[in-house]
């Protein structure tokens, strides 16, 4: 936590891209999406209350960064920006946004970065508070 907002890193993780939402196997998908969005929220919701994380009371800036390790290979912007799904959701679920929706949310272009270990890495900032 800083004064400038909240990072939430979780270790060990990368969304679902585009490419294995809507992979031929729907079935299994439809598995794997549904256990993510449920992992996500857990994980989300844990960081909330280790770290404090303030209900969203205005619109935020959601910036997202996804580590992969050095042999992973860069997203295409399709898959880049699929991968802030399940996250968001799980936000809007845990109060951290009021929605995401463009009245709510700022969303920069994710950054992807190469590291030892794959992680996601979520930084919000309040950019108005609504009392």
């Amino acid at each position: 936590t800083t004064e400038a907002g909240w990072t939430i890193v979780l270790a060990n993780f990368l969304p679902l891209r585009m490419n294995e939402r809507e992979g031929y196997f729907m079935r299994k998908m439809s598995y794997m999406i549904t256990k993510e969005k449920t992992n996500v929220l857990e994980w989300i919701r844990e960081a909330k209350e280790r770290s404090g994380l303030p209900q969203a009371t205005g619109r935020r800036q959601v910036q997202f960064t996804f580590q992969k390790t050095n042999q992973g290979q860069l997203d295409d912007p399709g898959n880049l920006w699929s991968r802030t799904k399940a996250p968001l959701d799980a936000m809007v679920k845990c109060g951290l946004l009021i929605d995401d929706n463009d009245q709510w949310l700022e969303l920069p272009r994710p950054i992807q970065s190469k590291g030892p270990q794959k992680a996601t890495i979520i930084h919000l900032m309040d950019l108005e508070v609504v009392a």
